[in-house]
């Protein structure tokens, strides 16, 4: 599914580089969301470790700052808009509420077992990852960054982007978990039906995946990953700038 959606931004890029107008900028609102949508399924890849629960590990912010930068980058360098990054997160976030709001309106029954955790309707996956406001911070600090070489924006790039998502989603998980978020907007108290009642989704509890020596590691690995990630979204998003078939 990811191979099919980078495909077809590859095709449109390079209609999109063959134009001007227009025509230009319709390509280009079509190229930010294929985007988005390979920003969902990459994201889709590792819901195993960025659910509520896993969102005090180390673990969690490693899987998002090795797949997200490259995706707002790689958007933000192709088209040279301004806000591509934020349009792109912003679609992302609006597609998982979307699945959050609507999905648990229809009724469902398990189909496997055991069925731990009785269920009448489908499952969402949970609220999105607050990716847009690190978005927003690098579409704010591009202009500022963009004569400097690929190497120094990736550093910067995936640095910013790693503090900023670590300081909005740590607290916005506490409340995630707290009794304020367990309604449908903010869907805490949705889980699966072989989710052990007694487990850490159903008494919202965070999983104590890492020792302390094991999350401080694990935190400069995410923070490097996210420059490396960067890295790859600049020179991708060079390269589609320049394909023309």
């Amino acid at each position: 599914m990811v191979a099919v959606e980078i495909g077809v931004t590859v095709l449109i890029a390079a209609a999109m580089n063959r134009t001007s107008g227009k025509p230009h900028w319709l390509l280009e609102m079509l190229f930010l969301y294929t985007s988005s949508m390979v920003l969902v399924a990459l994201l889709v890849t590792v819901l195993e470790f960025t659910s509520r629960t896993f969102l005090h590990t180390a673990a969690c912010y490693r899987a998002v700052c090795i797949l997200t930068p490259v995706v707002l980058t790689l958007a933000s360098r192709a088209t040279g808009r301004r806000w591509a990054g934020t349009i792109v997160a912003g679609i992302y976030t609006a597609f998982v509420l979307g699945l959050l709001w609507i999905l648990p309106r229809f009724p469902a029954q398990p189909k496997l077992g055991p069925v731990l955790h009785e269920i009448t309707q489908f499952i969402p996956a949970g609220f999105p990852l607050l990716v847009v406001v690190p978005a927003l911070a690098l579409d704010l600090l591009s202009p500022r960054i963009r004569r400097w070489a690929s190497w120094q924006q990736a550093i910067v790039t995936g640095a910013v982007f790693f503090a900023v998502l670590i300081a909005v989603e740590w607290p916005f998980a506490t409340f995630l978990q707290s009794p304020l978020a367990r309604n449908a907007l903010f869907g805490s108290t949705y889980y699966d039906y072989f989710q052990n009642p007694q487990g850490y989704a159903a008494t919202y509890r965070f999983i104590p995946l890492e020792t302390p020596p094991e999350f401080r590691r694990g935190v400069v690995i995410a923070a490097v990953s996210g420059m490396m990630s960067a890295w790859v979204g600049l020179r991708a998003g060079d390269w589609l700038r320049r394909v023309r078939r």
